[in-house]
């Protein structure tokens, strides 16, 4: 950022000093002659930078730390937060003095150096050619040729327009520079935010469950409706709930899925469809708490009791899931589909989970091949003993000897348990997002479904977050629980968006920095460059130029700058804008590259805004000229 500023400073100071010093050839050349030297005229040259550097690095360093202030004042919270996490500290402006020094001593080098080039050039000129002004004038015809397109499609103004842009290559080309500058970096600052924005939101939308915040406790050892009364109370909660389970393997019957799901598992390289006419997936099934189940059940009109039986457990399915797909060309578009055909229910799915404890876990390594023996399933295991051997020589092309091979029952550490889908449901219940499928069972069925669960979530809506996490954590303390799996859910989801909000406020400032020293050089370049056209000017409408020829002739030149600063600086603002998506994409999963329009239509509309208003401020300068007295005017 301080390059960029650096350069765009620079590249306008260095045009004023250019111009200006231009503008006043003729005089040095009248000092020259009189006797002035080279470093005399270098001096003057540097001098002047140095004044303007004395007048204008003040109050640059006023306007920064007020500046400076303000953002504190509006984005003070929200930077506080992300610097210190949800504690509450409070940002205050500190002014440095070596920082000031570090910046004024910056800028009054940068002015120097931006002095440095016209200063060289003015001081090496001859007296005769700087009073002349012979070296301003040297234009080969071939530089200022036109097409006879030009002549046709926009006649005598147009074909004055394109030559005039020609003709002063140097100066035009510092507007253009100007141009392409700030188009680029609003786009591309744009761009940023705009990626950053949707990153951030895609998180939070996908995995928006509508709880603010979340506990993980183990399962076992807790009366889990004790706690969840203990934390609603602690946290004066609105909404309240637990659930425990995890994505399991199952084998779905083929014939109960949906034929597009089906369709797309077969074609991603899962296994064909098995001889028993199933296939295998993996499904969230959760085991819902009993009383958020119960609801479930009464919102969509179903008895609860059907879920109850020991030996027949069932679940419902929400049956919508919604992700991102990509092509070839990695072109990201939105799918929705289902898992399940609704005409197909009630269906069996048959649901495998570890037996704990295992009698295996720690002493044997078990591969992926499987053998059938008397009509019974085995694992081909190894002992850990044997299997370090092998890993220690360290040639992964050696194979285990099967004849130190084991067989352990797939019954022995994996259970099978059929489970009946009754139906779907239309919404998941608080705590779940919509976006993603499942099987809800109710909670008191797990030990039967699963033998055991790691873990159980809770899941609260509270009015205060922040106020409810810090009171949850010291009822959890005072259970002698530990509080590191509390998580502020709505708070990470607002720092979230307060980083989008800073992150903002600093690209755009930056951007506003950045076109202010590019409106500024092209308004100072193409004021002064008519300016210095009067003469020429008053030509051409002595010749028979008539106001409006004059008008039309000077938007002609306002499109010729307009479009090759658009032309240029679009094609870099879309390759750094691709570099941009590179590095968020890498960051984001699913992030697609896109162009954002509005900012583009916006740099193009501002671009020639910009150029015209510089054109018509410089014109109305001159409109009441009078030409005879502008052709004999030898200084202009």
């Amino acid at each position: 950022l301080i390059f960029l500023i650096l350069f765009g400073s620079v590249s306008f100071i260095y045009n004023s000093f250019s111009i200006s010093v231009g503008e006043r050839k003729r005089l040095f050349g009248i000092m020259k002659s009189i006797g002035a030297t080279n470093g005399q005229i270098r001096s003057s040259v540097f001098t002047e930078a140095a004044v303007l550097a004395g007048i204008g690095i003040p109050i640059g360093l006023i306007v920064g730390c007020l500046g400076m202030g303000i953002t504190l004042h509006f984005i003070g919270e929200d930077l506080a937060v992300l610097f210190a996490g949800l504690t509450e500290v409070k940002l205050s402006l500190a002014v440095s003095p070596t920082i000031l020094l570090i910046s004024a001593l910056i800028c009054f080098v940068t002015t120097i150096l931006s002095a440095w080039i016209p200063a060289i050039r003015v001081s090496r000129v001859s007296p005769m050619d700087a009073v002349r002004q012979t070296q301003d004038i040297k234009i080969r015809q071939k530089d200022v040729k036109t097409s006879k397109l030009t002549q046709r499609l926009f006649g005598f103004e147009g074909v004055m327009a394109s030559k005039n842009f020609k003709r002063n290559k140097k100066r035009n080309r510092s507007v253009v520079f100007s141009l392409v500058l700030s188009v680029t970096l609003f786009v591309s600052a744009a761009s940023f935010s705009t990626y950053l924005t949707q990153a951030i939101n895609d998180i939070a939308n996908a995995q928006d469950t509508g709880a603010d915040i979340v506990y993980t406790a183990p399962y076992e050892d807790i009366n889990h409706e004790e706690m969840l009364r203990r934390l609603m109370e602690a946290g004066n909660c609105d909404d309240g709930s637990y659930y425990g389970g995890s994505y399991y393997n199952v084998d779905f019957e083929a014939d109960s899925l949906d034929k597009a799901y089906l369709d797309d598992l077969i074609g991603r390289g899962y296994p064909e469809i098995k001889e028993n006419n199933r296939i295998g997936e993996m499904i969230r099934i959760v085991f819902l708490s009993d009383a958020a189940f119960d609801a479930l059940c009464r919102q969509n009109n179903i008895a609860p009791e059907l879920f109850r039986i020991a030996d027949s457990p069932r679940a419902l399915a929400y049956n919508r899931n919604v992700e991102r797909v990509f092509d070839e060309n990695m072109n990201m578009s939105w799918r929705t589909y289902n898992i399940f055909n609704p005409s197909a229910l009630p269906t069996t799915v048959y649901m495998d989970s570890y037996i704990y404890p295992n009698p295996y876990e720690n002493d044997y390594y078990r591969t992926g091949e499987t053998v059938l023996k008397d009509g019974v399933e085995y694992f081909v295991a190894y002992t850990y003993e044997y299997m370090f051997g092998l890993w220690e020589q360290g040639n992964p092309d050696i194979k285990p000897d099967p004849a130190y091979s084991v067989l352990i029952r797939r019954d022995e550490i994996i259970k099978t348990t059929p489970i009946e889908v009754v139906r779907t449901i239309s919404e998941p219940p608080f705590g779940f997002s919509n976006k993603r499928s499942a099987l809800f069972v109710p909670f008191g069925m797990a030990d039967i479904v699963t033998g055991s669960l790691y873990s159980v979530d809770y899941v609260f809506k509270a009015a205060d977050h922040a106020k409810a996490r810090d009171a949850m954590a010291a009822e959890l303390d005072e259970m002698g629980l530990d509080g590191d799996g509390l998580y502020d859910i709505a708070g990470q989801y607002e720092m979230m968006r307060m980083l989008i909000n800073v992150v903002n406020v600093f690209a755009y400032g930056f951007i506003i920095l950045i076109s202010l020293i590019a409106i500024a050089n092209v308004f100072n370049t193409i004021s002064t460059n008519i300016g210095l056209r009067r003469r020429e000017i008053a030509m051409l409408k002595s010749v028979g130029m008539g106001q409006k020829s004059f008008k039309r002739m000077m938007s002609y030149e306002c499109i010729i700058y307009g479009l090759k600063g658009l032309l240029i600086g679009l094609p870099l603002a879309f390759l750094i804008t691709y570099g941009i998506f590179r590095i968020v994409a890498d960051s984001v999963a699913g992030t697609a590259f896109f162009i954002p329009i509005v900012p583009v239509i916006v740099a193009m509309l501002s671009v020639f805004a910009v150029v015209f208003v510089s054109m018509l401020y410089a014109t109305a300068k001159i409109k009441k000229d009078n030409s005879a007295d502008m052709l004999r005017n030898e200084n202009i």
